[in-house]
């Protein structure tokens, strides 16, 4: 009877499914944040473009209803995409408004030089 009673017991609870450590939520939540903030998709999804002010930010609560976080399921809530946005070195967070925005490296391409020389080499110029 002894064991009757503990197969019943493995048969009233489902397999219970492995909870994923803080460290593995945060670290996909920050891949598919940094994903979204992305240039390439800023380009192409509408639905970041129609939520982004002229700073280029967007409400985390308004990140959290985007398909693509909400495929990670309850784990990305709030507090998380927050946490996950802070520990990323792409995005800037405006805590006391919610906000994130990707840091996009502008790429400058105009040197100016003063006080040269007359008559300077074009390849001394390039050295510089």
């Amino acid at each position: 009877a002894g064991v009757h009673h503990r197969m019943a017991d493995t048969e009233a609870k489902p397999p219970a499914e492995p909870e994923e450590d803080r460290e593995t939520v945060l670290k996909k939540v920050q891949d598919v944040l940094e994903e979204l903030l992305s240039k390439e998709n800023l380009q192409e999804d509408t639905f970041m473009q129609m939520n982004m002010n002229a700073q280029m930010q967007i409400a985390i609560c308004i990140i959290g209803n985007h398909h693509k976080m909400e495929a990670l399921g309850p784990c990305a809530d709030i507090s998380t995409i927050l946490e996950a946005a802070l520990r990323s070195e792409n995005l800037n967070v405006d805590k006391d408004e919610m906000l994130v925005r990707p840091v996009i490296k502008t790429k400058r391409n105009t040197v100016i030089l003063r006080d040269l020389p007359d008559g300077i080499p074009e390849e001394e110029l390039k050295d510089l």
